[in-house]
């Protein structure tokens, strides 16, 4: 049996992907640890571990609780100021970045004090102006908004990480979740912020976007809060989104934070029309072909009420956590995708099962590009409903049940065709 240094580097470099490289960046630290001896052991492996060492960074800028008092906190200190301080050439290997901003977190790396320079060297703004402009193979980026209510507002931090890592020409895949409150912007409007834009020079590829609204309540949903908020973005965000060919949207609130069903509440027939589009503008995507839309929790209709798409030019269509039945509004909103050719229902209900397998079967016989629709369901495909269903409609519908991809769920996957040649 060979020694690994007489492998060839592309096999040592196959080994090392698969211990090198953490699947989460919650692991990231530990991985490091054992990372650095690894690459000085010799020439050989220092040059095929440096890369994937510094390929995934996770820096997060928020306050932290520990048993003296809450300080801040930048968990780059262990990694990327190492880069700063020591090999500046090594921030040109970043290839996916993870931002987490606001909120409360365990202390897990050194815990900087709260001096008077801090704002000048330790900020988020003070960290990306050095790290971005050398981060020319910066491929992935995730952005994490928290927000504490109690806590000093941090958007403004948020949106203007938004606006420098978009000045990234390499980006091609940009994640967003946002967590807001009505307090934002009250905070953001007494302050008087107001974002620099222009100098994006990203053409994304993949956008991911999902919101989080804090203490919702009736009483929430007449003021035009998110409207507000997708009217920043939207300055942040028009010219990158030109090239979006994948787009996912998600959005919810507290108020079904601790509650497991799919009751259509907030109903948006009650609030059609009643909280509409206040700033009049849309975030376009001309050229997206793969889209994931959030059913439930008023997702699909606020994305109808501030995305602009040429749904007629959608290829593939995800549809997660569908509501227990289907309404005119959703039909509707199918029926708008002429030209698709694969449906994807993830995670229905066993009560909604039924519908949304019809919805599913009326769409395929509408489009004559329609090649598969299948639903993911988490329940077992033993359940009468399921059979009764299989036995009255799964030839007419030419539906076939599979078992579901993940061996550690007892759910199973239903596919439906369009209709056999006579």
């Amino acid at each position: 049996m060979p020694h690994i240094l007489e492998l060839p580097n592309e096999i040592t470099g196959l080994i090392l992907d698969e211990l090198c490289c953490p699947e989460e960046f919650d692991e990231l630290d530990d991985f490091i640890e054992w990372q650095v001896p690894l690459m000085l052991t010799c020439r050989r492996f220092r040059k095929l571990v440096l890369p994937r060492l510094y390929s995934a960074c996770f820096m997060s800028f928020g306050i932290v609780g520990t048993e003296f008092r809450a300080v801040l906190s930048d968990d780059s200190a262990r990694h990327i100021w190492h880069v700063r301080e020591s090999c500046p050439e090594y921030g040109t290997l970043v290839k996916s970045l993870k931002l987490a901003i606001g909120g409360r977190f365990p202390v897990k790396g050194t815990v900087l004090d709260e001096t008077e320079d801090f704002e000048q060297t330790r900020s988020l703004q003070s960290v990306l102006g050095w790290f971005v402009p050398r981060s020319n193979v910066l491929k992935r980026v995730w952005l994490r908004r928290h927000f504490d209510i109690g806590e000093n507002s941090n958007l403004f931090d948020f949106c203007d990480a938004i606006r420098m890592v978009l000045s990234c020409s390499s980006l091609k895949e940009l994640s967003l979740r946002i967590k807001f409150h009505n307090s934002d912007r009250e905070t953001w409007e007494a302050e008087g912020r107001n974002i620099s834009l222009g100098g994006s020079s990203a053409k994304l590829n993949t956008l991911d976007l999902s919101f989080y609204e804090s203490k919702w309540t009736i009483e929430d949903a007449f003021q035009p809060v998110f409207g507000w908020l997708m009217g920043i973005l939207i300055d942040l965000l028009e010219v990158p989104c030109q090239s979006v060919s994948s787009l996912c949207f998600s959005y919810g609130t507290t108020r079904f934070k601790e509650s497991c069903n799919r009751s259509r509440l907030p109903d948006p027939i009650e609030y059609e029309g009643k909280i509409p589009n206040t700033t009049g503008r849309w975030l376009k995507f001309p050229s997206v072909k793969t889209l994931k839309v959030e059913m439930c929790r008023a997702g699909r209709w606020m994305f109808e009420q501030h995305i602009n798409l040429g749904l007629g030019g959608i290829k593939s269509l995800t549809l997660s956590s569908p509501y227990d039945g289907v309404s005119e509004s959703d039909a509707t909103f199918m029926m708008k995708f002429k030209n698709l050719a694969f449906l994807h229902i993830q995670d229905p209900t066993c009560d909604g099962f039924a519908e949304w397998t019809t919805q599913t079967f009326l769409l395929s016989r509408a489009c004559l590009s329609f090649r598969e629709g299948t639903l993911y369901a988490r329940f077992s495909a033993s359940d009468p409903k399921v059979v009764r269903f299989m036995k009255d409609r799964g030839d007419e519908y030419n539906a076939r049940i599979k078992s579901s991809e993940d061996p550690a769920s007892e759910g199973f996957n239903l596919s439906i065709y369009p209709p056999r040649a006579n």
